[in-house]
This record gives structure tokens, sequence and C-alpha cells, in this order.
């Protein structure tokens, strides 16, 4: 697994949110990229950003993009500035969990509380697309 370091400024992504279990997450990204084409809107990057989990154990997950517009049916999520460790996910969509779950067994980091999220990035005419998994570290 590649690891590095990157520092960014806070952004905001807009989307759907689903509070729930992670099995039920493909539908989200289905009524996103449902409205992406019915806007005929076009972009290389999507985020899913693990804001929290609840008392109940229910994961609270949006997936959105950093250009939406903002609508009723809609959220927005602030990613927050600082430092951040960068995974790049191997296997696709199977390897993201497994993923999460090496950089949260490294003893040399420090963690801090703020939303994670996964960086899918398709750039046009690439033959392959990346994954990656951004924790907020100290």
């Amino acid at each position: 697994m590649k690891t590095r370091i990157e520092t960014i400024e806070s952004f905001g992504v807009i989307g759907y949110k689903h509070v729930g279990t992670t099995a039920e997450i493909p539908q989200i990204w289905d009524k996103l990229n449902a409205t992406l084409k019915t806007d005929n809107i076009s972009v290389d990057t999507f985020y899913g950003v693990c804001i929290d989990f609840d008392r109940e154990g229910k994961l609270h997950y949006l997936a959105g993009i950093q250009d939406l517009a903002e609508a009723s049916d809609r959220e927005k999520v602030k990613i927050e500035a600082g430092r951040y460790i960068v995974a790049t996910v191997e296997d696709g969509i199977s390897g993201i969990k497994p993923t999460f779950q090496a950089l949260h067994e490294r003893s040399d980091i420090q963690f801090r509380f703020s939303p994670n999220f996964e960086k899918y990035i398709y750039p046009v005419g690439a033959t392959e697309d990346v994954i990656e998994v951004w924790m907020p570290i100290e």
C-alpha cells in the first residue's frame, strides 16, 4: 500500500447522505450518478465522505462532488483543512475497507477527529481509475 502525507485547504462536498450500513452505500452512489446524468454534469473526481458513526453503529456517509448545486434533497459536508495520510487503494472497491483498517493499525500516526474520505479519480482518457483513502492526522 502506497501512502503519502498531504496538507489541504478546507473544501465542501455536496451530495446525498446515507445513514445505515455499508452494504446500503451503493444505492446512494446510484442516486448521485442518476442526478449527474440528468443534469448533464461530468466530473473526474468524486468523494465518499465518512462523516461519523452514531451510537447505534450506523454510518453517516455522503456521496458527492465539489461543484454540485445545493438542493433540498442534498447535503453539504465540510472537509477540514489540515494534514491527511493518503493511501492508494488496491483491488478496487473491495480494497477500501482493508485500506482503512491498515491505516488504523499504524502506530506511527496520530489521527484527529474529522471526517475521512474516499477520493475517486476518473481522469479523462486514463485506462485505470484511482481510489484513495484520506484520513486526518495531527
